[in-house]
């Protein structure tokens, strides 16, 4: 029963592992999507299809941003607190 469970759990989390790597590079692109925007983002979570960012505008702002990770669109803008 043991030697049935590690190759299920290594194929388990090697699945898991390659679903976080795919997603890093697609999320670093978003965020140049945003920063091309005329914000710097310091934080940025990709969840469900969309991204929850910390950003600074351009005027010097610190903000928080639900954006649309299929369009790139900036949802809602709100002060950080």
């Amino acid at each position: 029963m043991k030697q049935a469970i590690l190759p299920a759990l290594l194929v388990l989390v090697t699945g898991v592992s390659a679903a976080v790597a795919q997603t890093e590079p697609r999320l670093s692109g978003l965020v140049a999507q945003i920063e091309a925007q005329g914000y710097r983002v310091s934080e940025a979570e990709l969840d469900a299809g969309l991204i929850e960012a910390k950003a600074i505008t351009a005027e010097g702002l610190r903000v928080e941003l639900r954006v649309d990770a299929a369009t790139g669109r900036i949802l809602r803008q709100r002060a950080d607190d």
